[in-house]
């Protein structure tokens, strides 16, 4: 069994209001770190490569006049073959930035807005629902490639009518195929599609009725929730479910699907106190998971959650012999909102909490 390590612990400081963070992008071939605040101000950190503690420049760039204060920025990814920042908000404008000479553009408009958007791991493809029912997808020069709508209407009754919300998009490594989740019907319904945007079959296991599972979720479920994570390297789709055990307390279970349907290799959730598993609660958990993500290997998965204290944890688990062990967990800050974290694909380890950066090596 490997062990996780703490290599370095980096710290730095921006002369932000406090909440003022809306969306980031680490890029990890130039170490360059993209901050949006909501007043649409954009930072440009770049890291020196060789030690990660000094920063080789800063600028900020003012993007209001283009990007409306009030429009939620929804995805933001630096684009090596443009050698831009795109930028995606929530009113269905596609901005294109070019950060070397700050110039910036208008690449696209969804109608009716964007319920959630993502890029594929090559760049080669960038996939959004729409607030119309509609997936799309379009090529890095934001030509549109295919489209489709967001729910395939089988239990679910007509897909362009169908009331949709709370989208998540998650990609294979390899950006062959990708997960969607989203809210339908009381429940949370998850379709697996290629980049044809057709949904995955196989013949793996059939239903009573002889017919094929698709996908990894095929009707709502009531109990699972918005995060999702499709393994970087394999077959195997991550989400989170809260399984009520009354009173307002709930058992937390981090789930895994095959593509086929099948679900197994499930661990619960600990009850944290102080960063540490509190034995005297056997069944309940006290955190909700708000993010998840896969390293490279797809043997480390990490989990941002916040505990009914509003306080913050990263935690990561390692797989050995398809069991999982918790092997650190990261105390954040309590009563902080908008945190996330990125794990880069290659190792060491790495996770940005935000502003804070964690790096860790699996041994």
């Amino acid at each position: 069994m490997r062990n996780l390590y703490l290599l370095d612990y980096y710290l730095h400081q921006f002369k932000v209001e406090q909440d003022t963070v809306e969306a980031f992008y680490l890029d990890e071939f130039s170490y360059v770190l993209y901050i949006i605040l909501k007043e649409k101000k954009l930072l440009i950190v770049n890291f020196n490569k060789a030690n990660l503690r000094d920063i080789t420049a800063n600028n900020t760039l003012d993007l209001s006049n283009e990007i409306f204060s009030g429009d939620k920025v929804l995805n933001i990814r630096y684009i090596q073959e443009n050698e831009s920042l795109v930028i995606v908000t929530e009113t269905g404008e596609i901005f294109q930035v070019k950060p070397s000479n700050g110039s910036v553009s208008n690449v696209g408009s969804i109608e009716g807005g964007i319920l959630a958007a993502s890029w594929s791991p090559n760049e080669e493809r960038l996939v959004i629902a729409s607030k119309n029912n509609v997936l799309l997808i379009f090529d890095p020069e934001f030509e549109p490639m295919n489209e489709t709508f967001i729910d395939d209407g089988e239990q679910t009754g007509e897909p362009s009518t169908a009331e949709i919300d709370s989208v998540s998009i998650s990609w294979r490594g390899d950006a062959k195929f990708f997960s969607t989740s989203y809210s339908i019907l009381g429940g949370r319904k998850s379709l697996t599609r290629d980049i044809n945007l057709a949904v995955f079959k196989s013949a793996a296991k059939a239903d009573a009725e002889g017919g094929v599972v698709k996908s990894i979720a095929e009707k709502p479920l009531p109990n699972v929730q918005k995060p999702l994570a499709f393994q970087t390297n394999g077959g195997i789709v991550a989400s989170f479910e809260k399984v009520p055990l009354g009173d307002g307390k709930y058992k937390g279970m981090i789930i895994f699907w095959e593509k086929n349907g099948l679900r197994h290799g499930e661990f619960q959730l600990p009850y944290l106190l102080d960063g540490q598993d509190f034995a005297g609660a056997s069944t309940e958990t006290n955190l909700d998971i708000e993010y998840m993500e896969w390293n490279k290997e797809s043997d480390l998965l990490a989990l941002f959650a916040r505990d009914t204290n509003n306080k913050e944890y990263v935690l990561v688990y390692h797989r050995s012999n398809y069991k999982w062990f918790l092997k650190r967990v990261i105390e954040g800050v309590a009563h902080e909102k908008n945190r996330r974290f990125q794990l880069e694909l290659c190792q060491p380890l790495q996770t940005l909490h935000r502003l804070p950066r964690w790096s860790l090596r699996n041994q």
